[in-house]
């Protein structure tokens, strides 16, 4: 999720969860607070990344690839100019020997709903964060190490 106290990173790429925008998950467009235009070219990129691959899920053929990678480059940035610089958005194209791309504005955000609505979230998973960390001291643990939590139950689960 994050990377730091003054900027978070959204990963951005299509993985058949119906948006390319993720944050601790999938975050639905709808949710995003991104501008309608924006959404609308993210599901258009979306679109044709599925189409632009073949049965056994490679691609059609490297331009298809090429044009993926540009056309993601540019929406990445553009995700990243709404959100402002509290965020930095990464994409990994799915081209062969591409390396991770990051971008993140140099100003304030373009869009102040989108970035509020992504401020929602890193403040919803903090919260989160903040319950699992007191449920496991309250299990007189002190956080160390590795563990796992159930869910429902709050039981923790250590290896051996």
């Amino acid at each position: 999720m994050g990377i730091g106290a003054d900027r978070q990173v959204v990963r951005f790429f299509p993985d058949y969860a119906d948006t390319v925008l993720w944050f601790q998950g999938p975050v639905p467009y709808d949710a995003s607070g991104l501008s309608a235009e924006l959404v609308r070219d993210l599901e258009v990129w979306e679109r044709f990344y599925y189409e632009a691959l073949g049965p056994d899920q490679e691609w059609k053929s490297p331009e298809l690839a090429s044009r993926f990678t540009v056309r993601g480059d540019h929406l990445a940035a553009r995700v990243a100019k709404e959100l402002g610089r509290r965020y930095e958005v990464e994409f990994q194209s799915y081209e062969p020997d591409v390396p991770v791309h990051r971008f993140r504005a140099t100003g304030p955000a373009d869009n102040m709903r989108a970035a509020a609505r992504f401020d929602e979230l890193v403040q919803s998973i903090s919260a989160q964060e903040q319950e699992w960390v007191t449920s496991v001291d309250d299990h007189g643990d002190t956080g160390q190490g590795w563990f796992a939590i159930a869910g429902v139950s709050g039981t923790v689960y250590k290896p051996g």
